[in-house]
């Protein structure tokens, strides 16, 4: 069989999702050969993997159906050597473009002890025992919540807010301020983290009356300042309403005032380690993660919230936007790879400037990788038994490509951007 193939990829209508053709998700899928596109439906994730829950379809594969998970147990090989030693013969990593047209929960996901330790303890919570770290590529302007806030922010929110003080009290502020004047360095710190923790507990574990009263007295006053022609973007006035009016009452809301909110441009990228709290909010991106899908949520839910678990778990360390923001290696004028600390995977980007190459050549990779064309047409060629073989690449193609597989792109169309994601976990030999 080649070790060169062409899938077909689970897409999940999550009501989050941007509806019809407003969703990358969807304009992507048109491209399958099963897929009809509902005008009136919601596009949320494309999954590209072998997840259990979701896993891709070897396309021209004769019935029955084979799907990529099965694929790789009966040739563990094509993830080559030092990957199958690693990892035994599962897919490290799941890829996906996600559509995002409403707040998604505030969550944060455990390293790999705990997420044993979890999967263990509450197995119908936590449905396997990885980690899952996960790193997000902006294919349009998108927006998140992402690691806590520096602490003179937090306190400026406090002090402007006194809706947002009632609800995490005034104690517990007060540790705030006197661990944020701390003068030992190594002692500041510590303390810090402790102060934001009890912060954060208060506000997740306050009277769920409290909360419904702060927020409407929160939302009545942003209103009246609109009505003003107030700018209420120190307040982050018209984000705390639109996140309030998708999830009512929800304690999540305040949650803004703790966490960074990121606006990113295209190909901009956050990287989510473990325990870093999180909600992505409005967008399109490609997404990255280890093969998992354990989330501990706590806020803009309806699902199960484990705010205890959360609690407990949360890094804690405040830093700025740009800190919290990921920037790829730049390789050539074509290419730059976004490589985070984590064995499980990398992402490779190839934004081809058609106007002076008509061809590229990918670097060879050590380990298995999953090819996704998001603009552009070309024809991708590899060598198969001494046999050179050509396969169509047009906007929507999914492909997975064996360990230590040579490819190509040839008669690029000059008249499109060719646009290429690579997914691909590659390990030392040591």
């Amino acid at each position: 069989m080649s070790k060169v193939i062409e899938l077909e990829c689970v897409a999940n209508r999550y009501g989050w999702g941007k509806i019809g053709e407003a969703s990358e998700v969807a304009k992507l899928c048109k491209h399958q050969q099963n897929f009809s596109l509902d005008p009136q439906m919601t596009y949320a994730e494309l999954w590209m993997g072998s997840h259990p829950q979701g896993p891709s379809k070897l396309l021209n594969n004769k019935s029955p159906p084979l799907y990529l998970d099965e694929y790789i147990t009966k040739n563990p090989l094509v993830l080559g050597e030092n990957v199958y030693q690693r990892f035994g013969s599962t897919l490290p990593f799941l890829f996906k473009v996600l559509s995002i047209n409403k707040a998604l929960s505030i969550q944060a996901h455990p390293d790999k002890a705990h997420a044993e330790q979890l999967h263990k303890q509450y197995p119908d919570k936590y449905p396997d025992p990885n980690h899952k770290p996960e790193m997000a590529i902006a294919l349009t302007k998108f927006e998140a919540l992402c690691g806590f806030r520096p602490i003179s922010e937090i306190l400026t929110y406090f002090h402007d807010l006194p809706e947002f003080l009632e609800v995490v009290g005034q104690e517990a502020v007060d540790q705030l301020i006197k661990a944020e004047k701390a003068s030992e360095k190594g002692h500041r710190k510590e303390a810090v983290h402790k102060a934001l923790k009890n912060c954060v507990a208060c506000l997740m574990t306050s009277d769920s009356n409290l909360v419904k009263i702060q927020l409407e007295k929160l939302i009545q006053r942003l209103n009246e300042c609109h009505e003003k022609r107030e700018d209420t973007t120190p307040y982050l006035g018209r984000l705390f309403l639109r996140i309030h009016e998708q999830f009512v009452g929800d304690i999540g809301c305040f949650m803004i005032y703790f966490l960074n909110y990121i606006q990113m441009d295209p190909y901009e990228s956050i990287f989510l380690g473990p325990n870093v709290p999180h909600a992505y909010l409005s967008g399109d991106i490609i997404e990255c993660m280890a093969c998992s899908n354990n989330v501990v949520r706590a806020g803009l839910t309806p699902k199960y919230k484990d705010v205890k678990t959360l609690v407990e778990m949360l890094d804690y360390n405040p830093q700025t936007v740009e800190a919290t923001k990921f920037n790829p290696q730049i390789v050539d004028s074509n290419t730059c790879i976004y490589n985070p600390p984590v064995d499980d995977f990398s992402v490779t980007k190839i934004h081809v400037d058609t106007n002076t190459i008509n061809e590229y050549q990918f670097k060879e990779v050590l380990g298995p990788s999953i090819l996704l064309a998001v603009h552009g047409e070309a024809q991708l060629v590899y060598t198969s038994e001494s046999t050179e073989i050509t396969l169509d690449v047009k906007r929507g193609t999914v492909l997975f490509v064996a360990s230590n597989e040579r490819i190509k792109l040839k008669n690029i169309n000059t008249s499109k951007e060719l646009l290429i994601f690579q997914a691909y976990c590659e390990l030392n030999s040591s």
